[in-house]
């Protein structure tokens, strides 16, 4: 594959990541803290709607930036 980039002067770089890296993907930090704050354990039981109320207001939330998500 890095042959096929290079003759095609690709500016595309293939970096080789171990099978499994969960801490150099970002949003593996999103889920981590989404689990932790509002998955587990949380009281909407089969009430879908104010589940996903929940979370969409969790996620507007961090929409600006997050220190504490940074620093998962």
């Amino acid at each position: 594959m890095s042959d096929h980039l290079a003759a095609r002067n690709s500016r595309i770089r293939l970096l080789p990541l171990p099978t499994s890296a969960p801490w150099t993907n970002p949003m593996e930090k999103v889920w981590l803290k989404l689990s932790r704050e509002l998955l587990t354990q949380h009281p909407y039981g089969t009430r879908w709607q104010d589940l996903q109320a929940w979370i969409t207001r969790w996620f507007d939330e961090l929409r600006e930036g997050s220190a504490a998500l940074l620093h998962e």
